[in-house]
């Protein structure tokens, strides 16, 4: 049986609530640097990871605002932007080990901006679902 809009729109938020629980926890690990026993994560991984996040946003961006997107991928992509944003998360947080407060300052600072967009992000996608009247379609701010 098909769900309706409102019944897909439900099922997606409860979804993501669950998603948002388990990002809003991982930031808090960046309130104190990495122990200096860990190995440090090379900043050229954070940046290859943040571009596989960013890749997976824009796609997020596209199968959001495009037309009547089927559930099941709208799950999937809401699922993978997730987990990529999880591995940024601990691999900007390995990339604190040995740095200073100013630095690590810097990239908990960031790296919290990073997770408040992508929940907006997701929440607007979310509340926008089924909404594809292009006259009256309002598009998903981007990340700046």
């Amino acid at each position: 049986m098909e769900m309706s809009i409102s019944g897909r729109r439900a099922h997606l938020s409860r979804l993501l609530d669950a998603h948002v629980r388990s990002i809003e926890e991982a930031p808090k690990m960046l309130d104190i640097p990495a122990a200096s026993s860990l190995d440090k994560v090379d900043w050229s991984e954070v940046i290859k990871l943040g571009n596989e996040f960013s890749k997976q946003g824009t796609m997020a961006g596209i199968l959001w605002n495009g037309e009547a997107p089927d559930i099941m991928a709208l799950e999937e992509n809401m699922g993978v932007y997730c987990n990529i944003l999880h591995g940024f998360l601990l691999f900007c947080h390995g990339s604190t080990v040995g740095a200073g407060p100013t630095l690590h300052a810097s990239i908990s600072a960031s790296v919290k901006q990073v997770v408040e967009c992508s929940i907006v992000l997701l929440r607007e996608a979310v509340c926008y679902h089924g909404v594809y009247d292009t006259s009256n379609h309002r598009n998903i701010e981007s990340f700046r």
